[in-house]
């Protein structure tokens, strides 16, 4: 892990290097060599190995004596690494007991470090979901999750990112004490020299999601626009300001934990 700037992790990245989103983990399969000399020229993207994708990547974007390509500031070396959706060996039929199966997606991450050179100078991001209770493994909740990465790939970290959809977990919204407790102190236990964030927040559908109220305080969008009855204001909201709310929601925590730097990537997919 380079060392830290400050206390706030006061420094700006514009373009951060992701080679694989979450789902693509599981659809490219590990080198059986992981010392394979490779050719880049020879790169071929039908083929799913992970080593040569995540190689290849890296290299084009190295800054080279004929072509500057240097525009990565940071680099996200795993997304959302802890669901099912990046386990290449999930079985959909197990029962949510079942122990996920993490040590492919750890070597995966392993072995991009690895192939970033420059990382003495370019932080490197690992991006976690927290799922309470709304992931098809136990194993697989976060909490659980990190304690199976190896002190050498902690070592290597300089920022932990937290990925949070309230739609995926029947839109239950996060008090502070429940960022606090839930998600901050065991990525402080886990990654206690790393900063931490929020990487990803917001809704994962945004299209054909029917329109509902559930009668409390929490707020969420539909392409219905209005959907929140929230008891402080007694008023329908449109989707545009449930959007701004939850954006607020997260963006004001403000933990006691100086190495705690805010954050958050708004997503609406669909």
């Amino acid at each position: 892990m380079q060392n830290l700037k400050d206390a706030r992790g006061n420094r700006r990245f514009y373009i951060l290097g992701l080679p694989f989103d979450s789902q693509a983990l599981k659809d490219h399969r590990l080198a059986d060599n992981p010392n394979e000399a490779f050719d880049c020229s020879q790169y071929n993207p039908a083929a799913k190995i992970y080593d040569r994708r995540a190689k290849c990547f890296v290299e084009y974007y190295k800054r080279t004596p004929s072509e500057n390509r240097d525009f990565i500031d940071a680099w996200e070396v795993g997304n959302e690494v802890n669901g099912e959706w990046a386990d290449e060996d999930y079985q959909k039929d197990l029962p949510p007991e079942t122990k996920g199966k993490p040590e492919k997606t750890i070597e995966k991450i392993n072995r991009l470090i690895n192939f970033i050179t420059d990382r003495d100078r370019k932080p490197l991001m690992l991006t976690v979901s927290y799922m309470p209770n709304c992931g098809d493994r136990t194993a697989n909740q976060m909490s659980e999750w990190i304690k199976n990465i190896p002190q050498s790939m902690v070592n290597e970290l300089d920022y932990v990112l937290i990925s949070y959809y309230e739609d995926k977990c029947d839109y239950k919204v996060l008090s502070e004490s429940d960022i606090t407790s839930k998600v901050l102190e065991p990525l402080k236990t886990k990654f206690p020299k790393q900063f931490i964030a929020f990487g990803e927040i917001g809704y994962s559908v945004g299209k054909g999601e029917p329109s509902k109220n559930r009668g409390d305080k929490t707020c969420y969008c539909s392409v219905k626009k209005t959907f929140c009855d929230e008891s402080q204001t007694g008023r329908k909201r449109t989707c545009k300001k449930s959007k701004i709310s939850l954006m607020q929601r997260y963006y004001s925590y403000r933990p006691d934990y100086g190495l705690y730097v805010g954050g958050g990537f708004w997503w609406n997919g669909g």
